[in-house]
């Protein structure tokens, strides 16, 4: 059995993790083992990874993070007065640079002479994509906000098109379009599975696995695996990864620098091999490598169906069946963004970040690394068996919520640093609105804060605020209900989101607590420091998640100064229903 040792600060922090833990003749050992430092604001400052090297993160005085160096290079990040991000500088590469329109959405990209362009309708979908090629996308939607048309052109001509149709549930139940390429899988002879979900045998060949459930063979490729229950070798070749767990060195010796969790850079030792320019998670807009440089067309889940030249041109296409098994065909391509803009290996797997995906086999060939908190008791299954209507970019199972008028949203939980993070996707149909991260409310593609998207109706903001609390107790974030876990005053509630900042374990109590309740009010009535909470019973609620003691003098504790929510809180308890 494998331990792992967790070490804490006196504020409890985890400072030290230890994997493989051995103890000989009173001296420890580990095989791997990541540090952590942290500044005197709770921001993470520094990851210490003996097997990944080393992270080192900086802030300004708003808590946004303003570069992030690694061994593969550095990346700065810059903002604007609203805290939406302006510009992203890698060395060597032209800056990039983000515009937007008056209703915060985000207008362009622009890198050099090149840039992307975006359009969106009156609620906020969007309509058109201009690429740095000059191929143009356009987007139609029925009336549940579902893609229903995808229309590619370059100038006049029309390169092709997709159009989708949806039964009463919102499944997909149909696929045209010049650009419909869809193939079936092989029929399979025999499958076998034991009592722990594993498959055992598959059309004949016997799989095996370690004590850990990971696939050792899948009568192809031959795997191993090191303490963090990570693919430590695929077929003989090393593989590596940082301390947030993204894979920096893949099968083929390359190396990646990241830019969140989207490669912005391909390297072979210091030479950069392809520079990535891509949108939000695995959005790719642009790839240019020694083939030259091409720019995909993607389908409504997010596959490469295309890649064209500078001058509109087709050059490689390609075909999935439903799980994923892909076709190429045309020019050879370095392009590695296939099947769900996921990285096909060329060996039959999808590198799907926590873990690989084998679209032959229709399932992961390792656990969740969550366990049974991902919501499936089949620890192997993709997208719960519905891969034309879901998808899974980062390896971990996405639980989903129908959040009511044509709303819904998917749960992500993933290991980050010390400790289960999640992020809330929250979509209108097919097209994501925006991201809820915890006590970071609403958050954009470096985990910025971000303008709450216009126009989500009250009831379901409601319905989101809950899962976002509910998941923040999940992960231990945030005590249970009725407890004094709590630090800050309300920021922002009232647009959208809450204060920005990647601190962890740093609440901000009476934002959380308002945002459970935020469907029971306009937006007005939630603005931070207003007593004007007139509905005893939403009083009730404030005060009954906050646990604030039955005294109104706030100002001598270790809290601090309390914001006037607290205080009334404390002199409604003492008085009754008098609000002070």
């Amino acid at each position: 059995m494998t331990l792992t040792y967790h070490g804490y600060d006196p504020l409890n922090r985890t400072k030290f993790v230890g994997y493989n833990t051995v103890v000989n003749g009173g001296v420890t050992s580990y095989e791997s083992s990541t540090s952590y430092e942290y500044d005197a604001g709770n921001r993470m400052t520094q990851i210490v990874d003996s097997a990944g090297g080393t992270i080192t993160e900086v802030y300004d005085n708003l808590d946004r993070l303003t570069s992030e160096t690694t061994a593969q290079g550095s990346i700065t990040y810059g903002y604007d007065n609203a805290n939406r991000s302006t510009s992203v500088q890698v060395a060597g590469q032209p800056q990039l640079t983000y515009s937007y329109d008056n209703a915060d959405r985000l207008i362009q990209i622009a890198q050099g002479a090149s840039s992307v362009g975006f359009s969106y309708d009156n609620v906020n979908r969007r309509t058109s994509l201009t690429m740095p090629n000059g191929v143009s996308a356009s987007y139609d939607y029925d009336g549940d906000s579902r893609v229903t048309d995808i229309t590619y052109q370059f100038g006049t001509n029309t390169l092709g098109n997709l159009t989708y149709s949806y039964d009463q549930l919102g499944r997909r139940t149909q696929l045209g379009g010049s650009f419909a390429r869809t193939s079936l899988p092989g029929a399979i002879t025999t499958a076998a599975y034991d009592a722990a979900n594993e498959l055992t045998e598959w059309n004949g060949t016997e799989i095996s696995y370690d004590a850990n459930g990971s696939m050792l063979s899948d009568g192809s490729n031959v795997f191993t695996w090191n303490a963090r229950n990570q693919m430590a070798t695929l077929n003989g070749v090393a593989l590596q990864y940082d301390a947030l767990d993204r894979r920096i060195k893949n099968a083929t010796g390359n190396s990646f620098l990241f830019d969140g969790a989207n490669a912005i850079q391909e390297l072979s030792g210091s030479t950069v091999m392809a520079n990535i320019w891509s949108g939000g998670l695995d959005e790719l807009f642009q790839r240019s490598d020694s083939n030259g440089i091409v720019v995909p067309l993607r389908d409504g889940l997010g596959s490469t169906i295309a890649l064209v030249d500078p001058n509109g041109n087709i050059q490689t296409t390609y075909s999935y069946d439903p799980f994923g098994n892909t076709t190429t065909s045309g020019a050879a391509s370095m392009n590695p963004s296939q099947f769900t803009g996921r990285e096909n290996e060329g060996n039959g797997l999808y590198f799907a970040r926590a873990r690989y995906y084998s679209p032959v086999l229709g399932r992961f060939v390792s656990e969740d690394p969550l366990g049974f908190r991902g919501g499936d008791a089949n620890l192997y299954a993709y997208v719960g068996d519905d891969p034309t209507n879901e998808t899974d970019n980062v390896g971990l199972e996405r639980k989903w919520y129908n959040l009511g008028q044509g709303y819904r949203a998917g749960r992500d939980r993933f290991d980050e640093g010390a400790g289960t993070q999640f992020e809330i996707h929250v979509y209108k149909g097919d097209k994501e609105l925006g991201i809820v991260k915890g006590d970071l409310g609403w958050i954009g593609k470096h985990g910025e804060a971000a303008a709450r998207p216009a126009g989500i109706p009250d009831e379901v903001l409601a319905t989101i605020n809950g899962i976002n609390v509910n998941e923040m107790r999940a992960n231990g974030s945030l005590g249970p209900k009725g407890t004094k876990d709590i630090t800050g005053a309300l920021d922002g509630a009232g647009r959208g989101y809450l204060r920005p900042g990647r601190m962890l374990g740093v609440l901000n109590v009476i934002s959380i607590i308002t945002g459970e309740m935020a469907a029971a009010a306009d937006e007005k009535r939630l603005l931070a420091g207003r007593k004007n909470l007139t509905d005893v019973d939403k009083k009730r609620i404030v005060c009954e998640h906050a646990r604030i003691p039955e005294r109104p003098d706030y100002v001598d504790t270790t809290l601090g100064p309390m914001p006037d929510h607290a205080v009334g809180c404390a002199r409604w308890q003492a008085n009754g229903d008098d609000w002070m």
